[in-house]
C-alpha cells in the first residue's frame, strides 16, 4: 500500500465518522423536537410527568343536556317489580353477555327495557 492510498483512507474514515455524528446529531435532535411537542400534546413536565395536577381533559363546553353523550345525571324510570328486575340483570350484563340476554327477553320484558332506559 502506498503513502498515498493510505492518505486517502484515512480521508475516507474521517469523513465516515464526520457523516455518522452529523447523522446522530439529526436524529437526537429530531427526538427532542418530538419530546417536547408530545410534551405539549398531553400536558407533561419533564420532571414530574402526567398526573391530574399538571393534565386535564379538555371540556366540550355544552350545556344542553339534550346534547350530552354521557349516563350523567341518568336515573332509570321504574315503575314495576318487573322493570326493577329487569333494571338489575341489564347492570350484571356484561360485554357479549348483554346481546344474549337481550335478544332472550320476552315481548313484556322488552317493553319494560324500553321503558327502564327510554329506548
Amino acid at each position: 500500500m502506498t503513502r498515498s492510498e493510505q492518505e486517502m483512507y484515512k480521508n475516507i474514515e474521517r469523513i465516515a465518522v464526520a457523516l455518522e455524528t452529523i447523522v446522530i446529531q439529526g436524529k437526537d435532535q429530531k427526538l427532542n423536537q418530538f419530546k417536547k411537542a408530545a410534551n405539549l400534546i398531553y400536558g407533561n413536565d419533564q420532571l414530574k410527568g402526567r398526573s391530574a395536577d399538571n393534565y386535564s381533559y379538555p371540556s366540550k363546553g355544552t350545556t344542553n343536556t339534550s346534547e350530552r353523550t354521557s349516563l350523567e345525571g341518568f336515573t332509570p324510570d321504574i315503575q314495576s317489580d318487573l322493570d326493577s328486575r329487569i333494571y338489575s340483570e341489564s347492570q350484571s350484563c356484561t360485554g357479549g353477555e348483554f346481546d344474549a340476554w337481550h335478544t332472550k327477553l320476552t315481548d313484556t320484558e322488552r317493553e319494560s327495557y324500553r321503558r327502564v332506559y327510554g329506548h
